[in-house]
C-alpha cells in the first residue's frame, strides 16, 4: 500500500447504509488510491463482511460509549468518516477534527432532527431530498456537500432503496473531491431551519375516527412509512392492538360484516379480512398482526 493512499472510516447502522458501504468498497477496488480502513457498527450487527479486504478492521461497539469511537480513531491517519444512519451522538471532539459526513433524508435546513421521513409524510411533504453534509456540533446543521431531490410517496423499503442509490453516487463524488483536495461545502441557511423530534412508538397509534377523516391515499402513505423496522401504524381495541403493515383500496363494500368499529371483538377476526372506512372509500387491511396489549 502506497503511503499516499488515504484511509476512510465507515460508521453505520441501517441496511440502506450497508449497501452504500458495499458500493464504496467496489469504488475502492477500481480506484486503488484509498482504502476503507475501518468499519464501525453497533454490537450485535450480523451483516456479512466477507467482501472486505483483510486490511479493513471491523469494530463492533456500544454506540452509547463515545470513548469507543475515540479509541479507534486515536493514532490513525483517518481524515474522512462516513457516519451514515448512525442514530447516536458523536463527540464534538471527533466532529471538530475529522470530516464526519452524514446523510439526511430531507431538504436541509428543513426537517432537521429525528424521524425525518415520517415527520415529512405526516406533514404532507412528499417532495424531499437526500442531503449529504459535514457534521458540526449542532443537529443536522453542518455545511452541505450536495442535495438530490427524491419522493417520499412510497413504502419505506423503496424509500430506503432510493436513498441508498442516491447516497452511493454522491458518496463516490465526495470521495473523488476529497482525494483531489477539492472538497467544498456550503453553509445552510439557518434562518429557514425547522427541527423535528424523533417519533415515539406511541405516535404510531391512530383511531378509527382519524382514519375516517383521511383519504385512502393519505392513510396509505402513513402505513407505508411506518412499516418495519418502525413501529407499525396501530389501532387499539380494548385489550387488543391491530398493527397494520399493508392496505388496499376498495371504493365500495358489499359485505360490511368485516368492517370493524370500536366495539369489534378483534380477536375473532384473526386470519380474516378486515376493513376500515376512509374519507373516500374503504381500506382492506391486507397485512396485519393482532396482539394483546
Amino acid at each position: 500500500m502506497r503511503n499516499s493512499m488515504k484511509k476512510i472510516a465507515f460508521l453505520y447502522y441501517r441496511s440502506w447504509s450497508y449497501e452504500i458501504l458495499k458500493y464504496i468498497y467496489q469504488v475502492q477496488i477500481n480506484r486503488k488510491d484509498f482504502i476503507i480502513s475501518d468499519v464501525i457498527c453497533p454490537e450485535g450487527t450480523s451483516d456479512d463482511f466477507s467482501f472486505l479486504n483483510k486490511k479493513t478492521s471491523i469494530h463492533f461497539i456500544d454506540p452509547k460509549e463515545s470513548n469507543n469511537l475515540k479509541n479507534i480513531l486515536e493514532g490513525s491517519d483517518i481524515e474522512l468518516i462516513f457516519c451514515y444512519s448512525w442514530s447516536w451522538l458523536i463527540a464534538d471532539e471527533i466532529v471538530e477534527n475529522y470530516h464526519c459526513i452524514c446523510l439526511h433524508p430531507s431538504m436541509l435546513p428543513q426537517y432537521r432532527g429525528g424521524s425525518p421521513i415520517q415527520n415529512q409524510v405526516f406533514d404532507g411533504v412528499l417532495d424531499s431530498a437526500v442531503s449529504v453534509f459535514k457534521m458540526d456540533s449542532g443537529i443536522d446543521s453542518g455545511p452541505i456537500y450536495k442535495q438530490q431531490e427524491f419522493s417520499l410517496d412510497a413504502p419505506i423499503e423503496d424509500i430506503f432503496r432510493k436513498m441508498s442509490e442516491i447516497g452511493k453516487i454522491i458518496s463516490k463524488e465526495l470521495i473523488s473531491d476529497y482525494l483531489n483536495k477539492n472538497l467544498i461545502f456550503h453553509e445552510q441557511n439557518h434562518h429557514n431551519a425547522t427541527i423535528v423530534k424523533r417519533r415515539k412508538p406511541s405516535d404510531s397509534c391512530i383511531s378509527l375516527e382519524d382514519i375516517a377523516s383521511l383519504s385512502f391515499a393519505n392513510f396509505q402513505r402513513k402505513v407505508n412509512v411506518l412499516r418495519n423496522p418502525y413501529p407499525n401504524i396501530n389501532i387499539k381495541f380494548n385489550e387488543f392492538l391491530l398493527e397494520i403493515s399493508k392496505i388496499n383500496f376498495y371504493e365500495s363494500l358489499l359485505n360490511k360484516n368485516f368492517l370493524i368499529n370500536r366495539n369489534t371483538p378483534l380477536n375473532s377476526f384473526q386470519g380474516n379480512e378486515i376493513y376500515v372506512e376512509t374519507l373516500d372509500g374503504f381500506a382492506l387491511i391486507s397485512e396485519y398482526v393482532i396482539q394483546k396489549k
